[in-house]
């Protein structure tokens, strides 16, 4: 499962949770794209944009969050329109085992 938060003008971040089942847990193609892609953006939030993101790894779930002023950014908007994108694009190629949804923040309580 692969969501995308936005607060309805841009993407304020993302969750990652569980395994898409293509195959065993290290050789798993779906699973290895989604955890780089989301570990890579990490990295560039933090190092390349300079961002603070909230964000919290535990086994099989990685969860970011940006305030929406930092969500502003646009370093911050491009990358995670980058990262959609790039969801997007295995959930089209995998669409039986990525499931990617855009959470709006009213729908999180923010």
């Amino acid at each position: 499962m692969a969501e995308m938060t936005s607060d309805g003008r841009r993407f304020t971040g993302f969750i990652i949770e569980g395994h898409s089942g293509l195959a065993d847990a290290g050789f798993d193609i779906v699973c290895a794209a989604i955890s780089a892609l989301s570990q890579a953006a990490v990295i560039g939030l933090t190092e390349v944009v300079g961002a603070s993101p909230d964000w919290e790894r535990s086994n099989g779930r990685l969860s970011v969050h940006l305030d929406r002023e930092t969500a502003i950014d646009p370093g911050v908007s491009v990358l995670l329109e980058t990262v959609y994108l790039a969801m997007e694009d295995l959930a089209d190629q995998y669409s039986d085992r990525l499931d990617l949804k855009i959470i709006y923040s009213t729908e999180r309580g923010r």
